[in-house]
């Protein structure tokens, strides 16, 4: 049974403090050791495992194993990550990887960023029925590992990917706004999501800022 309300804690960097008295945790599907996710369930706590889906980062572990025709331009100032061509069946069979190491961890479910490269100025041409297809396929493998999957951002597919999400995730970070969690028909109905307490602001990913967040999110 999906709740309505949710108090949970992100933590993408550093060691993962276990010890906040919340119901879900949002962990690096690479950087949380699998001990650490045993020891959240054990709590009962449900673990969200965050990967990103749309870009290339240069510090993974599976990084040799994407083409070089794979990747795209820069995002923005964040260093050694560059877009992904979602069109690549190379960049859906790393994916799909990345999904079943996160059912073997013993993840809850999981988190893939950066699905909205259509938006962006990614070096390729990409479009939102592209986008869909690729968004879709994230959904159906995590599905076939019994893992949630959030729709995270892509808040102009709401309508078209509704019935395929668990949960979303919408950050508004960089312009110093709030992240959100909620049930992704909240946005299709467009009632909102909103935090009644946190706040943050996130300078950049280098591992020295903003790492952790903790709020109370309500689908209003």
């Amino acid at each position: 049974k999906k709740k309505k309300n949710v108090q949970w804690q992100i933590q993408l960097q550093g060691e993962i403090n276990t010890g906040y008295d919340v119901e879900l945790y949002v962990v690096d599907l690479f950087d949380t050791e699998e001990s650490v996710i045993q020891d959240l369930q054990a709590a009962g706590k449900k673990v969200i495992c965050y990967f990103s889906a749309g870009t290339y980062e240069n510090w993974r572990p599976d990084r040799y194993r994407f083409l070089p025709t794979d990747k795209g331009r820069r995002l923005g100032n964040w260093p050694g990550e560059r877009w992904l061509d979602i069109r690549s069946l190379n960049v859906r069979k790393r994916m799909a990887d990345r999904i079943e190491l996160a059912a073997e961890k013993g993840c809850d479910g999981v988190d893939p960023d950066n699905v909205d490269g259509y938006t962006n100025e990614t070096g390729f041409p990409l479009n939102s029925r592209q986008q869909l297809s690729y968004n879709r396929f994230l959904f159906r493998t995590a599905h076939q590992y019994s893992l949630a999957v959030s729709l995270k951002n892509d808040l102009q597919q709401v309508r078209e990917l509704v019935d395929y999400a668990d949960f979303a995730i919408n950050e508004s970070c960089m312009n110093g706004e709030s992240v959100t969690f909620c049930n992704p028909s909240s946005m299709q109905a467009n009632r909102y999501c909103t935090l009644t307490i946190g706040s943050f602001r996130m300078q950049g990913r280098e591992p020295s800022t903003a790492n952790i967040w903790r709020f109370w999110a309500s689908a209003q």
